[in-house]
């Protein structure tokens, strides 16, 4: 049996109140960070972990290890792609609720993992208050997520 991620039937109403809950949520590794915050949106929306081989980092430090543990983030995005089926897509396709990697300038991470926001011109990426938003232009690889 293939294994898919199937969104919720309420997916839009759930994926703007995933937004809104983390607005004014500081960054914080392993709970408000990139790849997290990816994972959980997907979570939230589905009821699928795609972070469940690496939850419960805590630290910069332990952010890195995994990074190096599993080639980094694009390829974690690339694992968790694979295993669940989801397509791979180009950038324009990308619509509300995908994931895509996007560079990244203010991070020591060059690439960091977005969700493609309510408005699928923009992308979210955990910033130190909230989210900050990137053109869907900015975006490097994307996944078609749920169904």
């Amino acid at each position: 049996m293939t294994k898919r991620i199937k969104y919720y039937q309420n997916w839009p109403s759930m994926l703007n109140e995933f937004i809104v809950s983390r607005a004014n949520s500081p960054f914080e590794w392993g709970t408000h960070d990139c790849c997290i915050s990816a994972c959980e949106m997907v979570l939230t929306l589905s009821g699928i972990d795609l972070a469940v081989d690496f939850r419960g980092y805590s630290t910069e430090e332990e952010a890195i290890q995994i990074m190096k543990h599993y080639g980094g983030i694009e390829n974690i995005a690339m694992r968790g792609a694979k295993e669940y089926n989801a397509k791979r897509i180009e950038p324009p396709l990308a619509k509300r609720g995908d994931l895509v990697s996007i560079k990244q300038t203010r991070s020591q991470f060059s690439v960091s993992l977005a969700i493609v926001s309510l408005n699928p011109t923009l992308v979210l990426v955990p910033d130190d208050i909230g989210w900050e938003a990137h053109p869907i232009t900015d975006a490097r690889m994307a996944w078609r997520v749920g169904e």
